[in-house]
């Protein structure tokens, strides 16, 4: 069995609802940039229309990628703060707070189910993508895009001083907020590989 790193007891009690106003900032600085690009690219080639669910939502950052698409998307998340951040934003999605672990659908409800930047701060990774392709129906598409840890040796010792050391002292210089982006960012660095990940 594959199962994602236990984060769970160090976890900052509250992390997300603190977050929920910088969280862009911080997946921009944690991406160098490039968050926004890889959204765009994922969602590009899909041909998504129909019900779509937004997993781990947050602020709609994704859900907002779907506004030239005829889709009706509801965003799923834990933390009403970040939920409320999207809708004050305007983004279009209809926000549901809920656990990904334990979503709140019927069977075969959704055309597609997309996931940004979610899956290795789960608490139970296998458990959320069973609940994924039960609430999809069949055909449906799912998509999910995340970080993962770089194969390259070289690669994982520069994030892991850019991520690890650089990224929360700046982030915590400008948002106060530090400790939970070195959480997050350790989070990357503990993750599964790209293949273990498509074996669950």
């Amino acid at each position: 069995m594959t199962t994602a790193p236990d984060l769970s007891d160090s976890r900052p009690r509250g992390l997300f609802g603190r977050m929920a106003d910088h969280y862009d900032r911080f997946n921009h600085l944690s991406s160098l940039g490039l968050d926004a690009w890889w959204r765009y690219r994922s969602l590009r080639g899909l041909r998504l229309s129909g019900r779509i669910l937004d997993l781990g939502s947050g602020g709609g950052q994704m859900s907002e990628g779907l506004t030239k698409h005829r889709a009706f998307c509801v965003g799923v998340d834990p933390s009403y703060a970040m939920l409320a951040r999207g809708k004050r934003l305007g983004r279009a999605f209809l926000p549901v707070q809920a656990q990904g672990e334990a979503l709140p659908f019927r069977d075969n409800t959704w055309d597609g189910v997309i996931s940004g930047f979610v899956m290795r701060n789960l608490e139970n990774l296998e458990k959320t993508i069973r609940e994924c392709h039960r609430t999809l129906r069949p055909g449906g598409i799912l998509m999910i895009l995340d970080f993962f840890p770089p194969r390259s040796r070289l690669l994982r010792a520069f994030f892991r001083i850019y991520l690890g050391r650089i990224v929360p002292w700046v982030y915590g210089k400008v948002t106060g907020l530090g400790r939970d982006a070195a959480w997050l960012n350790r989070s990357i660095d503990e993750f599964m590989s790209v293949s273990e990940f498509r074996k669950l």
